[in-house]
Order: C-alpha cells, then structure tokens, then sequence
C-alpha cells in the first residue's frame, strides 16, 4: 500500500505512508519480514527521489516529497544501522563445519532448494543481495564487499540501501542544483549514520565515482567529497585504504606507498581543479573551502599553487571566485602560510572582469585583514586593501559593496572608539592612503575614492559624516597639535581624513555656526601647516609630505568660515613662506589655494585686486630667483648651476610660476555663451594675472638643453622637464603662445632628437595632449608626433630595427597609449593613416607592461566603441608591418581620413620585414585572430584569398612578380611581398581561424549553461561550419590550384606553404575535396602523398 501511495495524490501521502512504513519495520518483529518491508520501502522511495514521479503542485511537489521521502530513508538508516551495531558486537558466530563445506562445494552454476538459476536471481534481487551499482562500475564487481554482517551474513538491507544511494549518484537530472543540492544532502545525512563498514564501502565508489567520463557524475562525487570531509567523522576512517586497483587519480601518491582513505579522497577533490568542466572545477574549489574550515590535517602549502593558477587564469568566473573564497579561507588557517605573492593575487582579482569575483576579492582582502590584525603582514594588507579596495569605490558595478566594506574597516570604528591609538586598523589605512596622495606623480585613486565614499555615506546620514565624524576627527587633530605627536603614526591618517571631510562639507559654514566654541577649536587648523613644515624641515619624513599638504587643503577649505582677523594674520606668514620657496613641489598647488582663500577671506573690498597684487608680487620673488640662476649661469659659475640647494629653490619657483598662472581658470572660460550664475561667481572665477614678458622669457630660456652664456652650459634635465610643464600651464590660457610653442613641443618629440630624456618627452607629450583638448583645430596636424610616441625610444637602422626599446623610453610609449587611448574615446583625435597599426605594433612591445596596456586598451574601450575594428584593419595589418608600400591596400590605409591635408599618421621608425621581426608579427596576427567572431573569421579568409592570393594570380604587382623569381636575394625590392605571402599562408594555416569550433559531447558539457543556449550556440556553429566549407570549395579551392601551377612553373618556394595549406583544407574537408579535385588527378595524389609524409 505504501509503494502504491506515491501514486495517488502528492507528497502528503508519501510522507504519511512513509512514516507509517517505518513505524511497522520497527515494530516488526519478525527479521526477515522486516528486511522484506525495508526493501520493499526503499524501492518505493527511489523513484521519489530520483524526481521521476508525476506529483500535484509542479517543482514544489516534487521537491517535498523529496524531503518526506529523504527524512523516510534517514529515519530507516538509522534503524538498521543501530540494529546492525548491536548484533554484531553480541551475535557473530564461527560457521560450524557442514555450513563450511556447503559453500565451498556450491559452485555458481548449482542452486539449493530446486531453484533454477533464473529464480534464484530473481529471489536475490527481492531480497536485495544484489547491490545495485552505476553500469560504469558494475564490471569486475560481484559483490558488495566489506559490508556489515549479521551472523557472518550480509545484512541485506545495508546492501540494497548502497546500491540505492550509488543509483542516486547517477541519477539524471542532475545539471540543475534544485535537483542535485537535496540529492546530496540526503545521501550526506544516510552517510553520517552508516556503519564504519558501510560508509568506508560508499566513499570508495566516490572516490572512483570523482574519476568518471561524465562531468554531472564526476560534479556530484565532488560535492560528496566536500561535505564528507567537512564532517569530524572522516577521521574514523584513517586506517581505511584503497586498494591498489582503486588507485589512480592525477593526484595519487607515488608508488609503493599506502594512501588512507581520507587522503585519497582529498587528493582526488583538488585533482578536479585541472578538470575540463568549468563547473567541476568551481565545485571542487568550493567544495575544499568547505572542509579547509572544518578540517585542514591533509592541506598541503602547494594546493595554495594550484588555486593561485585557477583563480589568475581560468577562464570562467565562478572558477576564479570559488578559487578565491578557497584561497582565503586556507590563509585564514594556516597564518603563517601567508606571502606578498599571495597577497599579490588577491590584489589582481580586485580588477577582474567579473562582477562577483571584484567583489569576492574585496570581501576576502577585508575579512584577512581583520583576522590579521597583529601579524607580520598586517602592513602589507593595509597598503593593499587601501591601494586595490578602496580605489574601488569609484567602481560603478562594485563601488556600494567598497563603501560597505570601509565603513564597517574605517568610519565605524573612528566613531566607536574612544582614545586615538596609532596602532589601530582604521588609522594606519588612512595614513597609506595620505602618503600615496603626498607623493609626486602619485595616483589619486585612493584620494578620489575616499572623498566619494564620504560623499555616499554623507546620503544616508548627513549629520553621521558632516557633523559626528567631522568633530571627532577635528577632536582628535587637536589633541595631536597639542601633544605635539607629530611622528605619531595615525598623525598623518588623521589629517588625511579631515581634509577630504572638509572637501565633502560644502555648508561647512553651517556646520562651525553651530556654536562659537566650535569655530574657536577650528582655528589651530591655520597654523597647523607650520609646525608640519618645520619639523619636515628638520626631519624630512617622505610620508608627512602628504600630511603637509593636507593641512594646507584643510587651511584653505576653513578660511571663509573663521575669524577675519587670525585668516589674515596667517595669510601673511604663509605669503613669505612662499616667498622663501621652502614648500615641496607638490604641496606647492595647495599652499597657492589656500594663500588666495586667505586674501579673499581678508580682503576688506571683496574685489580681486588685493588678489592680483598678491599673485604680482609673488611672480616679481620668482622672476627675481631665475634672473640670479640666469645671471649665474652666463658668468660661468659652474658651482651653484648643479647644487641641490639652489637645484630645490629653482623647482620650486618654476612650480610656483605654473600654479600662480592656473589661478581661476576653468576649462570653458573661453565660452562666450555659457551663462554663469550669481552662485557661481566670486572674486577668483576667470581671473587670470599674466607673468611679465621677462618671466615668460626665462621660463622659455630653461627649455634649451644649454644655458646662455659663453661657455654654453649644459642646461640640467631636472630644469627642462618642469619649464616644459610650466610652459604647457601658461599656454593653457593664452593661445597666441600656443601657437608659437607648438613646434618647440614637437620637436623634443621628433625621434631625431638626440640624447632627449624620458621625463622630458614625457611631460612635453602631456602638454600637446592638453593643447588637443582645449586648441583641437591648431594641433590637429600634430597627430603623426603623438603617434610616433609609440615607438618612442626606437632606433631604425637601414635594415633592421635595433632591438630597442630603452627601458627609460617606456615611460613615455606607455604615456602615449594612454594618452592617444583617451583622445580617441572623446573623439578628439579619429583613426587617421597608420594610427592603428601603431598600436598594433605597442602591442609586441619589448616591455611586457606597454605591451599588455596596449592590448588592454585596443580589446577593451576601443573595441567596444568600436566593434568592427579589428575585422576591418586585418589584411591591411599584413600589408602595413610589412611595408608594401607599393601595394594598392597600404596606400588606401596610408592614406585613410587625410582628407588631402597630408598630415595622415605614417610608419616611420618601424620595420617588422623579414626573419627579424617575423615573431613579433606572428605574435600581432595571433592577437588580431583571438578577437575575431566566426562571421569575421570567413569574411577574413574570403579577403586573404582574393586579395592576396588572388592578387599573386596577376601578372602585374610585386605579388604577382614575387611567384615568378626563385629567391628574393637577387630582388631585394620584392622582400615585402615575399613577406606578405608568408605572412598570409601563416593566418590561414593558423588554428585560431578555423570556424565552428564548439564540439558535441559530455567533455565539453557545462551543467550551467542552459540546454536551450548550448542548442543555439551548436546550432549556430554547424551553420557557420556549413558556410565556411562551401567557401573553401567554391571560392579558396579554386584560387589555391591556379596558384599552384603558376609557383611550380617557376619552381617558386612558396609552394611548400602552399602545399601545406592544401593538406589542411584536405584534412578537415576531405569528401568536399575529393570532389573537387576529381578533374586533377595528379594533384589530388600529390596532396595525399604529402599527407602521409606529415604523418
């Protein structure tokens, strides 16, 4: 009755038969007849579980009698298994000596009782002696052997519950987790009340189970695996061992040696992170996380390798996040495992692709980092989290889980705790943060980051940032002041955090009128940058470079809110410190700011002229500064050109003079119709004091490489990298010195300049690429320099390219990628002449940093705008690396977007020709071919044929010229085309073009995408492949033998790569081909005879 239940209305009635059922079995006092019923009742549960049955309620249904059924099953397991327990501690008997003797002379083809062979089976089977295992492993399996025993008999029950649970492992279905979650979890419950014997017996087929051909079995086995050894019984099994013919997975121990168990089944769980199935391999790297944090005695330091490989490298997302969470939580365990190359991963994945995976990296980053607190590497995992998690803030896609993340890190525990502690996280994080934005050249991601988390927090809970943690954090630098712990180390976080505060509290007039004791406590903030100074000054501390400069932000922001009277006193003292150039370069920017929010604050008129006169007096200081260096330098005073003292005072009135001349600009200053609001104006917005002609002078003077005077000194490198900048802030704002500065710009750009320094090139680079922006139409002709920035650093000998990027011109070909990136995503700058294949050739650059940006940059912004760009540019590529000039594609790609003007980007520099830079060529047509579509790959192949190799079908051109000549060392004229004719059989003979790649079959099964898309996308292949063969036949073919009888009847030698190509068109269409050359007998032999030499 119970079997027939599940047939009648829903899982109630199974659950309620089922309960019943097991009641009955256990008040059955009759042994055999409650093995009968057991039997009977696992054989009604099976299907239930298997999710074979038609039940009401759809999904729902099935998955609730699926419950009822498995709390049935665990229910009957542990009743047989505590049964089973006790007799065989109390009843196992010795068989006397007639039950001896008849087995040993029953043989298997003799029964007892008058049964035939085909009833006892059949009466086996009802009595579950036959365990019922997967056909995969029924072969050389005749029983189930190590089972429990009653009495020195097989408990029968036991047996047909493993064969049950080995039927469930294979089940259908299973590529669905709704499906194969309860499965497993059933099957883990029944395992946790097995008997020892039982269990061992079950973990064995698992572990051949992880081994099979077919990923869904080989993805539950590892499921199976993760949560047996997550369990504390697994160590039970310690002296368990396989057996040698159970041996044999990729990561089984050497031979000879016993394997337990426990350590083949661990070994065999991180063998499947090599496995094919994108799917297998997440479930493994979770399912080791799993029993890391539940056991880790078998862990081994080289699986932190492995998962290191499959976190970098693989290929699908999941594999890479469940390879992170399994990385992490072996770190959390095993401390003492922890390296920056570790560390440095975690970092990588913070820019990953993936959505999930950024977001797991900044997760597991956080949780190390909290765990880590008093360990050696608990600097390196602030420097990192504040380098690689805070900048990810600004992150669109990932940038609520960042602020999370440093508000539970930072802001929380700033406003929980009581006593400022240099010690702690919060503090030491801010003060990376502070050191990085106080460095030269530094990125201000971090900064940047910081002022938008604050920005988004301040949402929520405005008075929580703008007023509780704006006092706290002024409470706190007040305190500092006053100890004077100046070297304390959350000192410079301290400040760090106040100035990007006062960034964000725009009403932070409001917020100091809040009561007078407050606005007094705000006051020591002005004069706060003196102590910083001074102690700099007489300790240099690289790191309070930034918090000096943080003060000074700080003063500038405060200065419209304080007392008029102490804003100008300080206004005063910061005036004539300036003057003495005693600041650093780079706080030199926020001392001029906040000396202008001082006048402005002091100012009794409120107009701009107290301003101007400020501003005039201090280009008189630095006008009178380099007139002494000028002086100095035409009177040959060797001495004091190269002293670092007067080196520093020079820097730093060449900085002044630069910010002084940026004071109220704006980038649409010169739009006559923008209308600005009363709000918006103020006495600093548009002001623009010029220097003197004289200073304008001086500055263009320091721009030679020699220094007036008799002797011509030789003007410092350091000197002519900041007039270069300098003069690029000054023409920013006046367009009549553009003009006449734009060839002095080019020219320290030109590649014949002689012995130019990087830092030179690098800055006057940046200042053309301003000018771009803000004078597009004057620098429009300028475009082939930027370009040639590409190569900078290149030398061309008359033949081959001097291997030869210095490494100190690397700085600046990484400058013009981004530089030339940036122009063209804004669409100040198109893709004229040659500019692509430049960046093609950035792509193989010597220094695996440009070449990696470069690759970044073209597969990534650039493609997405624009989609069709590497399809389009593709067969021009051949003919443009390997200068073919004369053919008719380099000149239309010479000559793209000129427009007649001439200025079109050329490839002047370069010479990939020939053996020298044929990797390097090959290395950009592998690149080209990863990025094309199968649609894009025929279309491409179409070309080549018709192009090219139809094209050396003519008797005209150097194509077709270059099939007619033995060698090109008697033409050396026709090298390119020689080279474009190799360089074109290499694209077709290349594996990456070949279409329809996706191939049917359970290797390549992925249990997460859906049927429906794996239909679709074989679908699509087929019809792909279909096109491409009829292309091949019709259109390839046909070019490929008349190619052939003009290259033998010259004995040409590139009738070997054509020859090659033949044979692989042959290979993969071997029917359509046949046909083909059914009228050319003797080709179609000598093509069968090359495939045999191949072989």
């Amino acid at each position: 009755a119970a079997v027939k239940s599940r047939n009648k209305i829903g899982f109630e009635v199974v659950e309620d038969a089922s309960k019943s059922f097991v009641r009955a079995v256990r008040n059955c006092s009759s042994k055999p007849k409650q093995q009968e019923m057991s039997v009977a009742l696992l054989r009604g549960l099976l299907r239930i579980m298997q999710f074979k049955e038609v039940l009401p309620n759809g999904e729902r249904g099935k998955l609730e009698a699926h419950s009822a059924a498995s709390s049935s099953l665990l229910c009957l397991v542990q009743n047989f298994s505590r049964s089973t327990t006790r007799q065989s501690l109390g009843t196992l008997q010795t068989p006397n000596r007639n039950e001896r003797e008849t087995r040993q002379n029953r043989t298997p083809g003799t029964t007892s009782g008058g049964k035939t062979p085909k009833s006892q089976r059949r009466r086996a089977s009802l009595d579950g002696l036959t365990p019922m295992l997967s056909p995969a492993l029924k072969k050389g399996v005749s029983s189930v052997v190590g089972v429990s025993t009653i009495g020195n008999k097989r408990n029968p029950v036991l047996s047909v519950l493993l064969g049950m649970m080995q039927k469930l492992t294979v089940s259908p279905g299973f590529e669905r987790a709704s499906t194969r979650t309860p499965t497993v979890k059933a099957i883990q419950g029944c395992l946790s009340s097995l008997p020892l014997a039982e269990r061992a017996h079950f973990l064995r087929y698992v572990f051949k189970l992880c081994q099979s051909k077919v990923s869904i079995h080989r993805l539950v086995a590892c499921e199976i695996i993760g949560n047996a050894l997550a369990e504390e019984w697994v160590e039970m099994h310690g002296e368990d061992q396989l057996k040698e013919d159970e041996e044999g997975s990729p990561m089984s121990v050497a031979e000879g040696a016993k394997q337990s168990l426990p350590t083949a089944l661990w070994r065999a769980l991180q063998g499947r992170l090599l496995d094919r199935i994108a799917a297998v391999r997440a479930r493994a790297a979770s399912s080791l996380e799993a029993a890391i944090n539940t056991n880790a005695r078998w862990m081994e330091e080289s699986l932190l390798t492995v998962l290191r490989k499959r976190a970098l490298s693989d290929e699908t997302a999941t594999v890479r996040k469940a390879s992170l969470s399994a990385i992490t939580q072996i770190l959390l365990v095993r401390k003492e495992w922890m390296s920056e190359w570790h560390l440095s991963a975690l970092c990588e994945l913070c820019q990953d692709p993936s959505i999930l995976t950024r977001k797991a990296a900044a997760e597991s980053l956080t949780t190390l980092l909290e765990a880590y607190n008093e360990h050696h590497c608990n600097s390196l995992l602030e420097e990192s989290w504040s380098n690689c998690v805070l900048p990810m803030v600004l992150d669109e896609e990932v940038g609520t889980k960042a602020i999370t993340l440093l508000d539970r890190l930072v802001v929380s525990p700033i406003l929980s705790e009581g006593e400022m502690n240099e010690n702690q996280t919060m503090w030491r994080i801010l003060g990376h943060v502070g050191s990085a934005a106080g460095q030269q050249g530094a990125s201000k991601g971090p900064s940047q980051a910081l002022q938008a988390a604050l920005k988004q927090l301040s949402v929520g809970d405005k008075n929580r940032v703008h007023i509780d943690l704006l006092k706290r954090t002024v409470t706190l630098a007040h305190k500092a002041m006053d100890e004077a712990k100046v070297f304390d180390g959350s000192f410079v976080g301290i400040w760090c955090l106040l100035e990007n505060l006062l960034v964000q509290c725009n009403d932070i007039g409001s917020v100091a009128n809040m009561s007078q004791s407050y606005v007094r406590s705000l006051e020591f903030c002005l004069v706060a940058w003196k102590r910083i100074l001074d102690q700099q000054s007489r300790t240099p501390i690289p790191s309070f470079r930034g918090t000096l400069r943080s003060s000074l932000v700080v003063a500038s922001h405060l200065a419209k809110s304080l007392d008029h009277s102490v804003v100008s006193d300080n206004k005063q003292e910061l005036r004539e410190t300036l003057e003495k150039f005693v600041f650093p370069p780079n706080t030199i920017p926020a001392a001029v700011s906040a000396l202008v929010a001082m006048t402005v604050r002091s100012s009794n008129t409120g107009k701009s002229s107290d301003i101007e006169s400020c501003i005039r007096c201090l280009y008189d200081r630095c006008e009178a500064k380099l007139t002494s260096f000028v002086q100095h330098a035409s009177s040959n005073q060797v001495d004091c050109v190269g002293s670092d003292c007067l080196q520093n005072s020079i820097v730093e009135a060449l900085f002044t003079v630069g910010e002084l001349s940026m004071i109220g600009f704006s980038s649409d200053e010169n739009d006559k119709s923008r209308n600005v609001s009363d709000s918006e104006k103020d006495s600093v917005q548009g002001l623009h004091i010029r220097p003197t002609s004289k200073l304008l002078g001086l500055v263009q003077t320091l721009l030679s490489s020699q220094l007036p005077g008799r002797k011509r000194m030789k003007n410092p490198q350091l000197y002519r990298a900041h007039a270069f900048t300098v003069l690029g802030k000054l023409c920013l704002r006046d367009e009549a010195l553009t003009k006449a500065s734009l060839n002095l710009l080019a020219r320290e750009l030109q590649p014949s300049v002689g012995n130019s320094n990087p830092a030179i090139q690098s800055n006057a680079l940046l200042v053309l690429g301003d000018l771009s922006v803000r004078y597009t139409n004057m620098t429009d002709r300028y475009l082939p320099v930027l370009a040639a920035c590409l190569q900078a650093g290149a030398v061309e000998d008359s033949e081959v390219l001097i291997s030869s990027s210095r490494r100190e011109s690397a700085v600046v070909r990484r400058h013009a990628v981004l530089l030339l990136s940036s122009l063209l995503l804004q669409d100040y700058i198109k893709w004229r002449g040659l500019l692509f294949h430049r960046f093609l050739v950035a792509c193989s650059d010597d220094d695996e940093g440009v070449a990696h940006l470069a690759e970044s940059v073209l597969s990534g912004p650039l493609w997405t705008r624009n989609p069709k760009l590497f399809y389009n540019h593709f067969v021009e590529s051949i003919f443009v690396l390997n200068k073919c000039t004369a053919h008719p594609i380099y000149v239309a790609a010479a000559t793209q977007g000129d427009g007649g003007s001439g200025i079109a980007v050329g490839f002047e520099g370069i010479n990939l020709g020939g053996e020298v830079g044929k990797a390097r060529r090959h290395s950009i047509y592998d690149f080209l071919l990863s990025k094309l579509s199968d649609e894009e790959k025929i279309g491409v192949t179409a070309r080549l044929a018709k192009e090219v190799l139809g094209g050396a079908l003519s008797e005209n051109g150097d194509l077709g010229k270059v099939c007619q000549v033995a060698s090109t060392e008697t033409h050396p004229q026709l090298e390119s085309a020689w080279n474009v004719m190799n360089d074109a059989f290499y694209v077709l003979t290349n594996g990456g073009i070949n279409v329809g790649r996706v191939v049917e079959g359970d290797e390549l099964e992925d249990p997460n995408i859906p049927n429906s898309s794996r239909q679709v996308t074989v679908a699509k292949s087929r019809l792909l492949s279909k096109i491409s063969r009829k292309q091949m036949i019709e259109i390839v073919l046909p070019i490929l033998c008349n190619l052939k009888v003009k290259l033998q009847s010259h004995c040409s030698p590139l009738l070997k790569d054509l020859m090659r190509y033949l044979c692989e068109i042959f290979q993969r269409f071997k029917t359509e081909a046949k046909e083909f050359l059914a009228n050319d007998p003797t080709l179609l032999h000598e093509i069968e005879y090359d495939m045999r030499q191949m072989r």
